[in-house]
């Protein structure tokens, strides 16, 4: 047996365990469309940042502007959505890789 499917079953698990806390059952999925409107409407959320995983999937941040709620959630191709997590206090790095920001412990993982 493979141990990546057993790898990515438990870090699923793990991000879905807080969704309930926020309002969503783990595990929900539903049309992006929807669920973009639903925690627009519900939490004043949009998104603030995305990702392309390996998969094909997009990772996306969903945040309210004034960082009180935040939701990550993966779509696929089909254009469906599944909330992974959510949470409280989300804060946006503006200048994360401005020459200025200090950064120097992210550059030791690239070394």
């Amino acid at each position: 047996m493979h141990p990546f499917p057993i790898a990515a079953l438990v870090v699923v698990a793990f991000f879905m365990a807080p969704i309930a806390a926020h309002g969503q059952s783990a595990g929900q999925c539903n049309s992006t469309d929807t669920m973009k409107k639903h925690l627009a409407a519900k939490y004043n959320e949009r998104v603030v940042g995305h990702g392309l995983a390996h998969n094909g999937t997009t990772l996306e941040i969903l945040a309210s502007e004034d960082g009180k709620t935040w939701t990550l959630i993966f779509t696929t191709a089909e254009s469906v959505s599944c909330a992974l997590s959510t949470g409280e206090n989300w804060e946006n790095i503006t200048d994360a890789f401005h020459e200025d920001a200090s950064h120097e412990d992210f550059n030791d993982f690239n070394d």
